[in-house]
This record gives C-alpha cells, sequence and structure tokens, in this order.
C-alpha cells in the first residue's frame, strides 16, 4: 500500500502488518487529477496547478491536524500504469477502506450554505475568505484561522476520537484545535431532515458506483462540502443517508454484517449508480459482496457476469435471480442479470431462512446446476413454464417469490417473462419426472439463441395425445427407464424436442397399470428426412415382440382384432412444424 507523507507529500510504500494508522479520501473523479506519475516525476511547483492537487493538499492537512502521519488518496497513489498494481488494489479497495483511521468525504458540488453564519472572517465590515489578505504555507494551510477554534460536531467527534485512541481529552484537543474551524459548524443549519435529504442526494458522489463502497466500509467518515467545511458525520447523518441509498442504517454504521444482508438486496444499492467504464460496475462491487475477479479491462458488460459468477462460488443465496428486467421483445433469458439496474426493486428482499439450507447450485459449462435437496425445487406454472423458488420474499409481504421458466429437452432450462416474478404460492406441485432431478439454467442467451430457442419444439415428436389414449387401455408411462433418449425429452410437454433435425430415433415405454397380466409396450418414433413413422413393439421374455403400427389381440371369441393403431398428424405449432403421435384404442370383445 502506498501512502502520502502528510508534512511532506512524498509517497512511501507499506505491506500487511507495517502499514501505519492512514486517512483516506472518498471523493469523485474531475478534471486535472494529479497522478502517481505526475506527483513522483513532476516539480512540486508543476503539479500544484492542477486542480486535483487541492484534493490532496487539503486531505493530508486534515490528516495531519488529526494526529495521523500518513493518507491514501487513489489518484496518486496507484500506479494504474502496471496493470497488476490496479487490479491489486481495485481487489484491495474496500479493505483499505475499511482499515483506515478515518475518512474525508469531499462533496465538490456540495454548495457551502454557512457563509453567512460567522464562519468568515469580517474585514472592514465585509465579510471574506480566510485566503484573501492572508499569509499561507507551502501547503496552503491558512496561518490565521477565523474565529474561536471549536471541534467537529460540538466535541463529539473529537471525544469520541480520543477516547478509540486511548488519549486524555486535553491531548486530543491539542491535535486537532488547528483544523478544528474546517471542520466546525452547525451540521444541519437550521433544515429540515426531508431539506437535508434533498441536498445531499443532489450530490453527484451519492450517485458514483465506487463511492457506495466508500461509504459502507470506513468506521469513521466525515462529509466536508465544496470549500472543504465539515458538514457531519456519517453515524450522526445515518438516517439521511439511508434514505438517499436504501441502506440500512445498521450496515451503515457496521459493514460486518453486509453478509447478513441479502444479494439481490445489496445489489439494488448500485441500481441508480453509474461508472466511467462500464467493467467498473463490477469492480466496484467486489467489497461488497466480498469476492475478487482478476480485471479485464475492455470486456464491458462481462464483468458483471463474471461478479455474478463468483458470488456464486462463495453464496448459496436464491436472491441472486429475483431480478427483473425491462420491457424487451426478446422471449428466453439467462438467469443472470445484465446490470445492477435490473435490481432497482429489491431493495425491500428478505430470506425466508439462512441461505446454506437452500438448494445447491453452481456455475457449470451447462449453465447453472441445480441439485435440489427435495422434490420442491420446481413447480408448474402457467402457460407450459415451469417456476423456481427464490426462497426469498418482500417485506410485509408473506408470499414466496420465484422465477419463471422454459423447458428446452430434458434438464436444461431458460428464464422467461424476466419482467416479473413468480408468486410460488400459485403454483402446483412438480410433476414426477422433475422431482428430486438435477437441471440447468442457461446464465445467459443472446437475443439470437433466443429466436433458436423459440422454435425449438420444431419438427418436435408430440406424445401428449398417445399418452393419453392409451390411459384407456391401461397403460401408464414408465419415467424411470422407458423414455430414449432422455436428453430431448420435455416432461410437461410430453415431447421430444428435435431441435429443428429431420433425423431421430426415439421411443417411450408404457408399463400397464396395476397387476395386469399385459406385457410392456413400446412406442417407437423413426424420424428420417422429415417424415415420421410410428409402430409398437410389445415387450416380454418369451416369444417374439409383436411389432407395427397396429396391433391385434384375441376378442372374447378367440378371433384376432385390430386392438392399437398409432397414426401421425402433422400440425403448425406457433408457426412450427411438430408430429403428434396419435393412437386409436379398439374395443375388444
Amino acid at each position: 500500500m502506498r501512502l502520502i507523507n502528510t508534512k511532506t507529500l512524498e509517497l512511501k510504500e507499506y505491506w500487511g502488518s507495517d502499514i501505519p494508522r492512514y486517512a483516506i479520501l472518498s471523493h469523485t473523479w474531475e478534471e486535472e487529477e494529479v497522478t502517481f506519475q505526475q506527483l513522483t516525476q513532476l516539480p512540486r511547483e508543476e503539479v500544484a496547478k492542477f486542480k486535483g492537487f487541492k484534493k490532496i493538499e487539503r486531505t493530508c492537512q486534515l490528516a495531519e491536524r488529526s494526529g495521523i502521519e500518513w493518507a491514501w488518496v487513489d489518484t496518486c497513489c496507484i500506479d494504474k500504469s502496471s496493470s497488476a498494481e490496479l487490479t491489486e488494489a481495485i481487489n484491495s479497495m474496500f479493505r483499505w477502506y475499511q482499515e483506515s483511521a478515518v475518512c474525508f468525504a469531499y462533496l465538490s458540488d456540495l454548495r457551502n450554505d454557512r457563509r453567512k453564519e460567522g464562519g468568515w472572517k469580517v474585514k472592514g465590515g465585509e465579510k471574506s475568505s480566510p485566503n484573501e489578505g492572508q499569509g499561507a504555507d507551502k501547503r496552503g494551510v491558512e496561518k490565521e484561522e477565523v474565529g474561536e477554534r471549536k471541534k467537529w460536531e460540538g466535541d463529539q467527534w473529537s471525544e469520541n476520537w480520543n477516547k478509540e485512541n486511548g488519549k486524555t481529552r486535553k491531548e486530543g484537543d491539542a491535535e486537532s484545535r488547528a483544523g478544528a474551524s474546517d471542520a466546525s459548524s452547525n451540521t444541519d443549519n437550521g433544515l429540515t431532515w426531508r431539506q437535508r435529504v434533498d441536498k445531499y442526494a443532489a450530490c453527484r458522489w451519492f450517485t458514483r458506483g465506487w463511492t457506495l463502497q466508500e461509504l459502507i466500509a470506513p468506521r469513521r467518515l466525515g462529509f466536508y462540502n465544496q470549500d472543504w467545511v465539515f458538514e457531519g458525520e456519517k453515524d450522526k447523518l445515518s438516517s439521511e443517508l439511508a434514505e438517499i441509498t436504501r441502506i440500512n442504517k445498521r450496515v451503515l454504521n457496521n459493514a460486518a454484517l453486509l453478509s447478513t444482508i441479502p444479494v439481490a438486496q445489496r445489489m439494488s444499492w448500485a441500481a441508480n449508480r453509474q461508472t466511467t467504464r462500464a467493467e467498473d460496475m463490477a469492480y466496484c462491487l467486489l467489497g461488497i459482496f466480498g469476492v475478487q475477479i482478476p480485471m479485464l479491462y475492455g470486456e464491458g458488460s462481462k464483468a458483471f457476469i463474471r461478479l455474478q459468477e463468483e458470488i456464486i462460488k462463495e453464496s448459496n443465496d436464491l436472491s441472486l435471480f429475483a431480478w427483473r428486467a425491462g420491457a424487451s421483445s426478446q422471449k428466453h433469458w439467462g438467469v443472470l442479470a445484465l446490470s445492477p439496474q435490473d435490481f432497482a426493486d429489491c431493495a425491500s428482499i428478505e430470506l425466508w431462512d439462512d441461505a446454506m439450507y437452500n438448494d445447491e447450485f453452481a456455475v457449470t459449462s451447462k449453465g447453472l446446476r441445480v441439485t435440489p435437496a427435495s422434490g420442491g425445487a420446481l413447480r408448474l406454472g402457467k402457460d407450459e413454464t415451469f417456476v423456481l423458488s427464490l426462497r426469498c420474499y418482500r417485506q410485509g409481504s408473506d408470499k414466496d417469490l420465484g422465477i419463471f421458466l422454459r423447458k428446452h429437452g430434458c434438464d436444461v432450462f431458460t428464464r422467461v417473462f424476466p419482467d416479473a416474478l413468480a408468486d410460488v404460492q400459485d403454483t402446483r406441485k412438480e410433476t414426477t419426472g422433475a422431482k428430486g432431478r438435477v437441471f440447468y439454467i442457461s446464465k445467459m442467451v443472446s437475443p439470437v439463441l433466443s429466436v433458436v430457442l423459440s422454435s425449438s419444439h420444431r419438427n418436435g415428436i408430440d406424445l401428449s395425445w398417445a399418452k393419453e389414449a392409451l390411459k384407456k387401455a391401461r397403460f401408464r408411462l414408465d419415467h424411470e427407464a422407458g423414455i430414449h433418449p432422455v436428453g430431448h425429452w420435455d416432461t410437461q410437454r410430453s415431447m421430444f424436442l428435435t431441435q429443428g433435425t429431420r433425423e431421430l430415433s426415439c421411443r417411450v415405454q408404457f408399463a400397464p397399470f396395476g397387476d395386469s397380466s399385459e406385457r410392456p409396450l413400446v412406442l417407437d418414433c423413426q424420424l428420417r428426412d422429415g417424415e415420421l413413422s410410428a409402430s409398437f413393439v410389445v415387450g416380454g421374455s418369451s416369444g417374439k415382440p409383436a411389432k407395427g403400427s397396429v396391433l391385434q389381440k384375441r376378442d372374447s371369441r378367440g378371433k384376432l382384432v385390430d386392438w392399437l393403431e398409432a397414426k401421425v398428424v402433422q400440425k403448425a405449432v406457433k408457426g412450427q412444424p411438430v408430429y403428434f403421435v396419435d393412437v386409436d384404442v379398439l374395443p375388444v370383445f
């Protein structure tokens, strides 16, 4: 970690346990920020001409007056020309803010409303800035302060500081007295709570991605307006900050509680924030979720996908999938969100139980693999959908939330209706074919792939008619061992999905009900060059199995009569050709 000496403004590197106490700056980047190369290579008088130098200067001044010898400012303490150093810094950023002795948050666009309150020295009957007509040392520190020197927040900041650092009130006063006029003022200036909320909410600092962790992580954080006049301390403004950011006050005052907050709720804090580079929208959230990923500038929004994949490795919290997308013509979606903006309405999401009790899920090359601990992971929804319970709810509601899924083959699903969350209580129990079985949900679905998936039933082989007809003949579908190839089978629709191919061999076995003396019955389908034929095969250990599209059986008089007849009908389903296999069950007397 590279730190600035608050007296000399020289940089020095520290590692591990050797890192001394330091102050840290939180701010928004603007024009003419001072880089590492500029601070170390240019003459000081040249560096001082940059607008951003003032922030470095004032940070060091405030730190020194608080008895802190070192400071950290992101603009100049990171050598961004080194990708390795930049990666280490971004992955360590949350911890650096958390371990700082104090953080100064500079709100560069927050107007100083205290100029009319005696915070300025009167010269010749007119109020003027302390800088006017006054000498300054080499760091621009005013030699003459205004009025009686007070301590931050009516002594509360200083008194608490001294207690934490084992100092007497007198010793602490001596350290901070010199800078007290910069850090003192009436914290509300006569404003109502709502006026304070509106005043701070208008600041750009509350709209940037990186400042989210810089608000939560520090134990001690003080806000300064554009004239570096102290506005208030985080714990004293926690009510206003919670209203602006939607972050729980307990978390604002204790970052250690972050892990107790549902993933979806934490994501919602970043929903209305922006970063200059698309990748930073993911990188700035690493500390919020306690994960680390390599920096790959140039990958764009894929960084946010990698962030979610890393969260999945560390947490079993299904609320990660409680996002909602905006209106779109795209039908099929992946289970991962495209942006924190998709979590905008997740601020009230809560978990039913500890996430450790949820079903196991993991990211694989096939998609998100879900391993149900019981048979309740999937339920039947409406319009040929399944519903996956996310084991979470909204504050003030008792509804278990879920997402809508559509099946593609035996075990692969995509998300559908991404603009809505399902009410799990409105669904039916899962089908026998879905119970307790490992399944996969696509991570991402591109618009092109969505179109392809929308026609996945093209040349499909639908056996729903045959299934219902054979029920009348006292035969049931044997789900355990009677479906081949199982990877193409859609249980809910009783259909083999051919993915548009014109060549496929498939079969389904039906077992007789109860203790019937009937032998198992196999319905064999052969798709060749776009033409489907269907025939029966009667199984058994003795004799040659009967086979054909028409099966015969002896009636009560011993005469052979037609009993079952398989037929194929082609129909258009949503504009795509589908083969329907029907079965005529003829009466046997």
